[in-house]
């Protein structure tokens, strides 16, 4: 599997995860107003998600995190 693979699937179970978790805070079509901190929360979640789900491709010498 390539880069972009591990990244799709990767995101796609984040959300799947946090729709029923809620793991980064409630759903933004859920709250009148989003506040900062939700936004930041969500956007580090997701950034987390991502990159753990790129880790398992860092062995290869051609991987999307070593260029």
């Amino acid at each position: 599997m390539e880069g972009r693979s591990h990244l799709l699937i990767g995101l796609t179970a984040g959300v799947v995860f946090d729709s029923f978790v809620h793991l980064s805070g409630d759903p933004l079509t859920m709250v009148k107003t989003v506040p900062l901190i939700l936004l930041v929360k969500k956007a580090v979640y997701y950034f987390s998600v991502g990159f753990g789900a790129l880790l398992p491709d860092i062995d290869n010498a051609r991987s999307t995190l070593v260029h």
